[in-house]
């Protein structure tokens, strides 16, 4: 491969780089993760390269930590991804006319932990509000609007509730379905309370 070649190569490939660089928080380890990720974007083996690459492998192995792991945009985990945690749907309307407030069912459910949480702003955005799709600024703009404490990665939790309560679908984090568990759970484990 020409030179030319792999500098453009390396040009778009620069904001993933910068991306995973950013998550570690020494200088010392980002330094050598941007060694070793550009070594390896350009194929580099230098024993620098080399080097850096075992170094940026022993800081995520203490850090329990995989290398090949990539995280999507804004969902936890990082400081940059905690920041996109705190943009809310401004458009998402909690108090639809006609029907049942967010706070109002959420305050009938009195969920408990925050799979009960991520389960009832769910519910409520898919069958209440009946959004089109339900994603996680949708999920964020309920909980701040309690105000529940938010997870440090909402994403992890929603996910989390998936895979341990199974009341979720979060294989498309912009269009987070219902399970039938799911369902039945906020329907008849979270029964309405009655009024006294």
């Amino acid at each position: 491969m020409e030179q030319g070649q792999q500098f453009d190569i390396l040009l778009e490939r620069m904001p993933a780089i910068a991306e995973a660089v950013n998550r570690f928080e020494s200088r010392e380890v980002q330094q050598a993760a941007f060694g070793a990720l550009i070594a390896a974007a350009g194929g580099s083996t230098t024993p620098q390269a080399v080097q850096a690459s075992r170094q940026v492998e022993s800081e995520d192995a203490k850090r329990g930590r995989k290398t090949s792991a990539k995280k999507p945009k804004g969902l936890g985990g990082g400081k940059k991804s905690k920041g996109a945690l705190t943009q809310i749907d401004k458009d998402l309307d909690l108090r639809p006319a006609g029907k049942q407030s967010f706070v109002e069912f959420a305050g009938e459910k009195e969920p408990k932990n925050n799979y009960e949480k991520s389960i009832v702003s769910v519910y409520w955005l898919a069958r209440i509000a009946e959004h089109e799709s339900v994603g996680l600024k949708q999920v964020l703009t309920c909980y701040r609007t309690i105000p529940w404490k938010v997870p440090a990665d909402l994403a992890n939790q929603l996910q989390s509730t998936a895979a341990t309560k199974g009341w979720l679908d979060t294989s498309n984090m912009e269009d987070i379905k219902l399970t039938v568990s799911g369902e039945q759970y906020v329907e008849i484990d979270l029964a309405t309370k009655p009024k006294s």
